[in-house]
């Protein structure tokens, strides 16, 4: 969540936003939604880079979604180049 958050799609490297606010706004996230909690992404990160499903028409997009507590979250970052 911090990276898809931070960084750019688009632009690996770029800043969209802070990473170590993007990092306390995660966790804010995470605690409110639970230990138990369950998460989805379609975005997988190796040390080759990452690769994704696409979950829209832009040509680069990421999602991370999460449920619990009685709550549902999801952070959607798009991009074209």
């Amino acid at each position: 969540m911090t990276y898809l958050s931070a960084g750019d799609l688009v632009f690996p490297g770029q800043l969209r936003r802070d990473r170590e606010h993007a990092h306390r706004a995660a966790q804010r996230v995470v605690k409110l939604l639970g230990w138990d909690s369950t998460w989805w992404t379609n975005i997988e990160l190796s040390d080759a880079g990452h690769k994704w499903n696409p979950v829209s028409r832009f040509t680069f997009d990421g999602v991370v979604a999460g449920t619990g507590n009685g709550f549902v979250v999801a952070l959607l970052q798009v991009g074209e180049d």
